[in-house]
């Protein structure tokens, strides 16, 4: 007996930011629990790009206006995506928004995936003919 596809298959894309380094622990941590689920698949933790601001403080208003510090925040990006039915894809989002430490924050992005034979069809009338002149060429 083979399992029958979902009408309904669900794409969801995590992007998480945090400002310090042990953010990464905890996509880390994320990670593992959707891969423990047997109905997701799961591609990531996906390394996306850091983004560095720096910010030039003067020390001093008065006499020495050219020296300067410089203020650096450096932001960490991290995706993930998993895919599967709609009831397991939403609980596991719901359960990552319920963890959420604050040291991290998350966009989620939700895609829906159905059947095309719920959209697209065959025309029953030249069917027979199109797929001879198919196989004769």
């Amino acid at each position: 007996m083979t399992k029958k596809a979902p009408a309904v298959w669900h794409v969801v894309r995590f992007t998480f930011l945090g400002y310090e380094k042990r953010f990464m622990q905890y996509v880390e941590r994320v990670c593992l629990n959707a891969q423990q689920v047997n109905e997701l698949k799961v591609v990531g933790p996906i390394p996306l790009r850091n983004r560095r601001t720096r910010i030039p403080l003067m020390r001093s208003p008065f006499k020495h206006k050219k020296s300067q510090e410089i203020v650096e925040f450096r932001r960490y990006f991290r995706g993930l995506i998993i895919e599967g039915t709609p009831e397991h894809t939403t609980k596991f989002v719901k359960y990552v928004e319920q963890t959420l430490e604050p040291l991290a924050s998350v966009k989620v992005h939700t895609s829906k995936y159905y059947e095309p034979t719920n959209y697209y069809t065959l025309s029953t009338c030249n069917a027979p003919d199109v797929l001879d002149e198919v196989v004769m060429e």
